[in-house]
């Protein structure tokens, strides 16, 4: 398949003409939506995944083939049943928000200072956290943070109890929640 238009605008276009969301096709072809989005967003499937969303095509559009996906604009948009004149006016998709200009950081910081004071002495305490691995392997982590008030500022440090050396603190990440002076972090 060639570069232009990428796999992901084929997808985008097959699934709006044929009326497919991403959480039907997901469930369709037995992957998670965060998958699809992937697919939406630049990642290419893997082979078995391109059989299993050309499959889905072709349950809507019959007789569509993995080779359908090598067409040209026009050919692919036509295999489709859309005229190619459509599809090649179609809106791109939104660009990413842009990063925080620096010079939202100062009111950032004298807001939290503000929120600190109000509603600080509700935060210290220990908490513990839980998510899936990264890596998409299903495996369960788990996170200690403690977080503790120091005038009008909040810290938290972060452990991971999974550690097995007895010093785990000493590889933990302290870091200031809030603060309208420079930050530092609290000796030990």
């Amino acid at each position: 398949m060639s570069d232009d238009p990428p796999f992901s605008a084929r997808l985008d276009l097959a699934l709006k003409a044929l009326s497919i969301g991403r959480s039907r096709l997901a469930q369709e072809i037995g992957a998670d939506k965060s998958l699809v989005s992937r697919w939406l967003g630049g990642t290419m499937p893997s082979t078995c995944n391109l059989e299993r969303i050309t499959r889905v095509i072709a349950a809507h559009c019959a007789g569509f083939t993995m080779l359908d996906w090598e067409r040209d604009d026009a050919g692919f948009a036509t295999r489709l049943g859309i005229d190619s004149a459509i599809a090649e006016t179609a809106p791109a998709a939104a660009p990413p928000p842009a990063a925080p200009a620096p010079s939202d950081i100062p009111h950032a910081r004298a807001q939290s200072a503000v929120e600190v004071a109000r509603e600080g002495p509700a935060y210290p305490g220990v908490y513990a956290s839980f998510r899936v691995a990264f890596r998409n392997t299903g495996e369960l982590l788990a996170e200690l943070i403690v977080i503790w008030r120091d005038g009008d500022r909040l810290f938290f440090r972060s452990f991971d109890p999974s550690s097995r050396t007895p010093a785990s603190c000493s590889s933990s990440v302290t870091s200031c929640l809030a603060s309208p002076r420079t930050t530092r972090a609290p000796t030990d």
